[in-house]
């Protein structure tokens, strides 16, 4: 009966070590966790940021397309009124797209 009794108590110490082990596993666990959740804040505020700027050069990028329209149209009807030279030079100008500076 003495045997059995210490194999119990053996058993019911292992059984607790298991569990300690288990909660300081989930307490790291529950940091890393947290961890993680404060960087999906951060990068969902970052998103946020990128949006908005997307946006603003959507709308920069229509302004320029409609001013350049314009400005075509203007220098083509300028052109019909000047000399040849003058047209031809508008004319090949106008051909050449203009170089689009990206922001860093």
């Amino acid at each position: 009966m003495r045997i059995e009794k210490e194999q119990l108590e053996k058993t019911v110490n292992a059984l607790i070590d298991k569990a300690q082990d288990c909660f300081e596993i989930a307490q790291t666990q529950h940091k890393a966790a947290d961890l993680q959740h404060t960087l999906a804040d951060k990068q969902h505020e970052n998103a946020n940021k990128l949006e908005t700027s997307a946006d603003k050069l959507d709308t920069i990028g229509d302004a320029l397309t409609t001013d350049a329209t314009e400005l075509k149209g203007s220098l083509k009807m300028g052109a019909r009124q000047t000399s040849p030279r003058l047209r031809k030079l508008i004319e090949e100008t106008l051909h050449e797209p203009a170089p689009i500076a990206i922001p860093k």
